[in-house]
């Protein structure tokens, strides 16, 4: 059992790893992330705004955050900037206050929002809490192969 957890954790660093000798392929998948927030909240959701106790304006509005991420995502990749460890924190940072942003949302609003609306959101905060997680694991192994 002891060595299956082993394997587990040499492909869990082999991945990171990956990541962290290739950090555009983070800011991509990243990027890809955002997109499909912002596709939900702005063309999907909006169809099941009743449901979601969410209006159609307050979906947009927070479709705002993912479209910037993905504008400032893709600038970096097209211009082929190099993607640092700076870079990497300054994503997760932007993800992070999308996630407080959701969270004030939800507390806010938490007398209209359904319970079918509260799941999505919170399955949305706990996937970029899991990504924000990824790449501050990145910059981890960024910074300790720099030393």
């Amino acid at each position: 059992m002891a060595k299956q957890s082993r394997n587990d954790r040499t492909k869990e660093i082999s991945w990171i790893g990956r990541l962290a000798e290739d950090p555009a392929a983070l800011v991509s998948y990243d990027a890809l992330g955002a997109m499909l927030s912002l596709l939900l909240l702005a063309f999907v959701l909006p169809a099941f705004s009743v449901q979601l106790g969410i209006p159609v304006f307050h979906l947009h509005l927070l479709a705002i955050v993912p479209a910037v991420i993905i504008l400032v995502e893709m600038q970096v990749l097209i211009k082929r900037y190099a993607v640092t460890v700076s870079t990497i924190k300054k994503i997760a940072l932007a993800n992070a206050i999308y996630c407080l942003i959701i969270i004030a949302y939800l507390v806010i609003y938490r007398g209209e929002v359904t319970g079918l609306g509260s799941f999505y959101l919170v399955l949305d905060i706990i996937v970029i809490a899991a990504v924000i997680g990824v790449e501050l694991l990145v910059v981890k192994r960024m910074t300790s192969s720099q030393d």
